[in-house]
């Protein structure tokens, strides 16, 4: 996850995406766009189909830890740990700790997904779908 390539959408297909084994940029928190931080790096989570890791990064910091899905429209990050790398000039990271700290509800639609956390934060995320299989 460290090399980020640009990716062909052609022939993406944006009708399914799931919660997992997806890349899923941030591009917004509660209402401020997030743009792309240190070394044009964005902020991005991924998590695990078959085990309870999610990693990411937040534009600055490089993160990990681990998740569990409450129902069907539930998600928890629990243990994350980062590194600390300063970053005063990007407001990613902070926005997104905030936002993942307990649990949030969230909501897919084709290739966006919403994450809202107890206090009403929202963010948006959107993934590229896997190329169709002719």
């Amino acid at each position: 996850m460290a090399c980020q390539k640009k990716i062909n959408t052609a022939n993406i297909d944006t009708t399914g995406a799931t919660l997992k084994n997806q890349y899923w940029k941030v591009t917004d928190i509660d209402g401020q766009k997030i743009g792309k931080g240190i070394e044009e790096r964005e902020l991005h989570f991924y998590l695990n189909g078959s085990s309870d890791i999610v990693n990411g990064h937040t534009g600055c910091n490089s993160f990990s830890g681990k998740y569990r899905l409450l129902g069907n429209d539930k998600i928890e990050f629990y243990q994350l740990g980062s590194t600390r790398m300063y970053c005063p000039e990007y407001n990613g990271e902070p926005l997104w700790f905030d936002l993942t700290d307990g649990v949030l509800v969230y909501e897919i639609k084709g290739n966006k997904l919403g994450l809202t956390n107890k206090k009403k934060m929202r963010a948006i995320c959107e993934t590229v779908i896997q190329e169709k299989q002719n």
